[in-house]
């Protein structure tokens, strides 16, 4: 936890190992030391044991220790479901989607194959998307701050839908990130596409021309219907 949210005489969950799923012991903050360190006495196991401790190992007050394990196993579910689809984050796909959701506005965001934001955000964009109102995948789950978190096959789907309705606001934000990143270019020839000096930077921008184009030519058309990629990849 931030050590600004820390207080002394409020039960915490710690975790002696920084890890997802690592199990949660219960201890009271006596007192703030220096910097990051906490005189802290147990409370579950070892009671009464008094140590000291960082605030990175207090991950949430204790009294919502079950609703943070609650979300944490659904943040890994929508994570592990994301791989199994095949989700791929530097892949033509994943930069479509960040700039269709980049382009809705609304405080909506798409982060590493999930889409976030409230629950009203999310309303508005499928009524601007024309999709399904009762749509919503098992795999879609709310936070304790009250965020939607949408996993990638959903995310697709409503962003092919935005991309139908809304041709022109996506296309708008695609050209000017093209724009932007032809600027970056040592060079560039008509006759050989996007290219710059070196093997890495033939590599990415063969993938980047994949985006640009067909985001171009085909926005709106059998890529985005069937969700496919001239490139094969997600």
């Amino acid at each position: 936890m931030p050590r600004a949210e820390i207080q002394p005489g409020i039960d915490y969950a710690l975790r002696e190992r920084r890890l997802v799923g690592a199990p949660f012991q219960c201890v009271r903050v006596l007192e703030h030391i220096q910097k990051n360190r906490w005189k802290a006495k147990w409370i579950e196991p070892n009671p009464g044991l008094i140590d000291f401790v960082e605030s990175g190992q207090l991950i949430v007050p204790w009294k919502e220790h079950e609703l943070f394990l609650k979300e944490e196993e659904s943040e890994q579910r929508l994570e592990n479901h994301n791989l199994q689809l095949g989700y791929k984050e530097h892949s033509p796909m994943a930069r479509a989607m960040y700039e269709i959701y980049e382009s809705v506005g609304d405080e909506v965001s798409f982060y590493k194959g999930t889409l976030r934001c409230s629950p009203e955000a999310l309303e508005r964009l499928k009524i601007r998307a024309k999709a399904d109102q009762g749509s919503n995948s098992p795999i879609t789950y709310t936070d304790r701050q009250g965020k939607v978190h949408v996993p990638f096959d959903e995310a697709l789907q409503l962003g092919r839908e935005f991309c139908a309705a809304e041709p022109a606001t996506v296309l708008a934000g695609v050209e000017a990130t093209e724009r932007k990143w032809l600027t970056s270019l040592k060079r560039f020839s008509p006759t050989r596409h996007y290219c710059c000096d070196g093997p890495s930077c033939r590599k990415q921008d063969r993938e980047r021309y994949v985006f640009f184009g067909v985001c171009r030519r085909d926005l709106n058309s059998e890529v985005f219907q069937e969700g496919r990629w001239p490139s094969g990849r997600m």
